[in-house]
């Protein structure tokens, strides 16, 4: 329908024809230009969510790497702990043993 238009414009010669031409042109130049330039902010905003959440996943697996890290240290200093305990109660068990066996 507006190929139509367009056609019925370019073959008449009247300067009011052609001044609708020049305004048809302009008006599509803009809404190109509008649409162009939408198309590159959606773009700009895809790739930056992109990398926001980038950065968010990367910060979480830090995050839950650190935990784990501070789990097996916890980990680690109760078994250090439990093996101290469990050794200084053997070595006393062992003088008091000591000692009740001299004695008989």
């Amino acid at each position: 329908m507006i190929m139509m238009w367009i056609i019925k414009i370019l073959m008449t010669k009247t300067t009011r024809a052609q001044g609708t031409l020049q305004h048809l042109a302009t008006v599509l130049v803009v809404v190109v230009v509008v649409v162009v330039v939408v198309a590159a902010v959606v773009v700009v905003v895809v790739v930056v969510l992109v990398v926001v959440v980038v950065v968010v996943v990367v910060v979480i697996v830090a995050v839950v790497v650190v935990v784990v890290a501070i789990v097996v240290v916890v980990i680690a200093v109760v078994v250090v702990v439990v093996v101290v305990v469990v050794v200084v109660v053997a070595q006393r068990q062992r003088k008091k043993l000591a000692a009740t066996t001299a004695n008989k």
